[in-house]
């Protein structure tokens, strides 16, 4: 896996925390967000 990530992605895995922190209170619910922000 090379060194350098693409920037999109190395930003949404360096904000997934503050993403699924969003989507809880956006949502009310952690399980939605856990699914949406579940690893595949």
């Amino acid at each position: 896996m090379p060194q350098d990530r693409d920037p999109l992605t190395s930003t949404f895995l360096d904000n997934r925390e503050a993403l699924k922190a969003y989507l809880v209170r956006h949502f009310g619910s952690a399980t939605i967000a856990d699914d949406l922000t579940q690893e595949t």
